[in-house]
Protein backbone atom coordinates (compact mmCIF):
# COMPACT_ATOMS: atom_id res chain seq x y z
CA UNK A 1 0.00 0.00 0.00
CA UNK A 2 2.62 2.25 0.74
CA UNK A 3 4.04 1.62 -2.18
CA UNK A 4 1.21 2.11 -4.52
CA UNK A 5 0.64 5.42 -2.73
CA UNK A 6 3.61 6.45 -3.12
CA UNK A 7 3.58 5.69 -7.45
CA UNK A 8 -0.22 7.30 -7.78
CA UNK A 9 1.28 10.11 -6.38
CA UNK A 10 3.90 10.83 -8.07
CA UNK A 11 3.00 9.39 -11.25
CA UNK A 12 2.54 12.85 -13.47
CA UNK A 13 0.23 11.32 -16.10
CA UNK A 14 -2.46 11.00 -13.43
CA UNK A 15 -4.47 13.80 -13.14
CA UNK A 16 -5.31 15.37 -9.48
CA UNK A 17 -8.92 14.98 -9.99
CA UNK A 18 -8.91 11.92 -11.97
CA UNK A 19 -11.56 9.37 -10.83
CA UNK A 20 -9.66 6.16 -10.91
CA UNK A 21 -6.71 7.84 -9.25
CA UNK A 22 -8.76 9.05 -6.53
CA UNK A 23 -10.59 5.47 -5.70
CA UNK A 24 -7.15 4.06 -6.02
CA UNK A 25 -5.24 6.42 -3.47
CA UNK A 26 -9.21 6.32 -1.13
CA UNK A 27 -8.44 2.47 -0.88
CA UNK A 28 -4.76 1.98 -0.21
CA UNK A 29 -5.18 4.86 2.22
CA UNK A 30 -7.73 2.78 4.14
CA UNK A 31 -5.46 -0.24 3.45
CA UNK A 32 -3.12 1.99 5.91
CA UNK A 33 -5.39 2.59 8.36
CA UNK A 34 -5.59 6.59 6.95
CA UNK A 35 -9.36 6.48 7.21
CA UNK A 36 -10.05 10.10 7.09
CA UNK A 37 -7.65 10.40 4.13
CA UNK A 38 -9.53 7.74 2.71
CA UNK A 39 -13.06 9.81 2.99
CA UNK A 40 -11.28 12.36 1.34
CA UNK A 41 -10.64 10.87 -1.74
CA UNK A 42 -13.88 8.67 -1.94
CA UNK A 43 -15.28 12.16 -1.64
CA UNK A 44 -13.26 13.99 -3.96
CA UNK A 45 -14.31 11.29 -6.72
CA UNK A 46 -18.08 11.75 -5.91
CA UNK A 47 -18.00 15.41 -6.66
CA UNK A 48 -15.11 15.51 -9.77
CA UNK A 49 -16.06 16.51 -12.67
CA UNK A 50 -15.80 13.61 -14.89
CA UNK A 51 -17.39 10.00 -14.28
CA UNK A 52 -15.83 7.19 -15.75
CA UNK A 53 -16.93 3.21 -15.96
CA UNK A 54 -13.76 1.70 -13.80
CA UNK A 55 -13.14 -2.06 -13.99
CA UNK A 56 -13.13 -3.90 -10.38
CA UNK A 57 -10.98 -6.30 -8.98
CA UNK A 58 -14.19 -8.82 -9.59
CA UNK A 59 -14.27 -7.87 -13.36
CA UNK A 60 -17.40 -5.68 -13.21
CA UNK A 61 -17.36 -1.98 -14.49
CA UNK A 62 -19.01 0.56 -12.02
CA UNK A 63 -19.49 3.92 -12.85
CA UNK A 64 -16.82 6.01 -10.81
CA UNK A 65 -19.68 7.91 -8.21
CA UNK A 66 -20.73 4.31 -7.53
CA UNK A 67 -17.72 3.23 -6.91
CA UNK A 68 -16.86 5.69 -4.47
CA UNK A 69 -20.10 6.11 -3.21
CA UNK A 70 -19.78 1.88 -1.98
CA UNK A 71 -16.02 2.73 -0.67
CA UNK A 72 -17.38 5.77 1.84
CA UNK A 73 -19.89 3.32 3.01
CA UNK A 74 -17.52 0.85 3.49
CA UNK A 75 -15.97 3.04 5.69
CA UNK A 76 -18.77 3.80 7.44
Amino acid sequence: NEVAIERIEANPDLAANDPARLINLGVAYAREGRADDARAMFRAAVRARDSVQLETATGAWVDSRDLARTALAMLD
